[in-house]
């Protein structure tokens, strides 16, 4: 497999820009970011309880279309309940600027100078395993590692893979990680990635 080859399979699967919060506590988006494809492309990306929502690309407003459904059933993939609607739009080739919610979102950079790259961000709960105490911040440091991500300002971020750990229930009596979700489904999801890098949401590249 050729460099080149390597760095665009992970930037399909995982090169995250500009995840965001939504605009304000009502709002029903609950997750949004740019990803990047192949051959330069980018993607608008939605995690949404409600209908897919536009994306404004340079004052021009873009409904976004359908990924996923809300109770969509995966062949050869566990069980998960996904109450969710995923959502994309393809970043158009000359835009400028984007905005979603109100939101502006950091668009592709042609030349990224700053990158980040981690991974295996999730937080152990698997029986068998030793639990980790996901409640404690200390003890499980991804949030502390997306604030700093977010105050180095980069300008792309490379997940490698593994964001979901919390497949089995927390231990009876075991207050560190006492109230998780667990299993495949959006809650243990958004417990071990969205919900975390939501608060620490790099600011836009500058």
């Amino acid at each position: 497999m050729t460099a080149s080859h390597a760095l665009r399979l992970a930037a399909v699967a995982a090169a995250l820009m500009g995840l965001a919060p939504p605009q304000n506590a009502q709002a029903r988006i609950l997750a949004q970011w740019v990803q990047l494809g192949p051959d330069g492309s980018a993607s608008v990306r939605v995690v949404t309880e409600d209908a897919c929502p536009s994306v404004t690309f340079d004052g021009r407003p873009v409904p976004m279309s359908v990924r996923s459904e809300p109770g969509r059933s995966f062949g050869n993939v566990k069980t998960a309940q996904f109450p969710v609607r995923g959502c994309e739009a393809a970043v158009p080739a000359d835009a400028v600027a984007a905005v979603l919610d109100g939101k502006a979102l950091a668009l592709p950079r042609p030349n990224p100078q700053r990158i980040l790259v981690f991974g295996d961000t999730g937080c152990r709960l698997k029986t068998g395993d030793p639990t980790q105490d996901c409640n404690d911040i200390n003890a499980w440091p991804f949030p502390k590692i997306a604030a700093v991500a977010a105050a180095a300002r980069p300008d792309l971020v490379i997940h490698v893979g593994d964001y979901h750990y919390r497949e089995d229930a927390c231990p009876a009596n075991h207050a560190g990680c006492a109230g998780s979700p667990f299993g495949y489904g959006w809650d243990a999801w958004n417990a071990d990635f969205f919900a975390r890098w939501r608060r620490c949401s790099p600011p836009l590249p500058g």
